[in-house]
């Protein structure tokens, strides 16, 4: 039985490969788990649309990251001010909920999956390294400053 694979499978091939299985296997696994769909000529036309488009998906995805990091380049420095104590400790901590909210008031929009603090946690004043990473090869750093209010 000839199936196109919709997502990759151990030991059998990759999301897109035209393979050929058993037919109890296509139909008591393949199938009711969404691994794959029947390879028919109708399905293997539908399934190159929907291959164009995820292309077409994934580069305006590129550009609006591109954009976002271009706006990150032209910030470099975040300050944010917490209460904290007379030796430096932060009542509380700086989280990436804080990060997003100073970044929203530059009219910068990410998400916060995106958004990792080199040092862990933010529990003491001063400066720390905020790697924003969108893809493999687009990512960006920020300083940030944590200041006593």
């Amino acid at each position: 039985m000839k199936i196109i694979l919709y997502k990759n499978v151990d030991n059998l091939g990759k999301k897109g490969k035209i393979v050929v299985v058993k037919p109890g296997y296509a139909r008591n696994f393949l199938f009711p788990y969404g691994y794959a769909i029947l390879a028919s000529k109708n399905n293997i036309k539908i399934f190159k649309n929907t291959k164009k488009l995820e292309k077409k998906e994934l580069k305006n995805k590129i550009r609006f990251y591109e954009r976002i990091k271009y706006k990150l380049d032209k910030v470099k420095h975040i300050k944010i001010f917490a209460k904290s104590s007379k030796e430096g400790k932060l009542f509380g901590s700086v989280s990436i909920k804080n990060i997003l909210e100073c970044l929203n008031k530059n009219n910068i929009k990410v998400d916060k999956k995106n958004i990792r603090i080199e040092e862990g946690y933010i529990k003491k004043l001063g400066k720390y390294n905020i790697i924003f990473k969108f893809t493999k090869s687009i990512t960006s750093k920020v300083c940030l400053e944590v200041l006593p209010k």
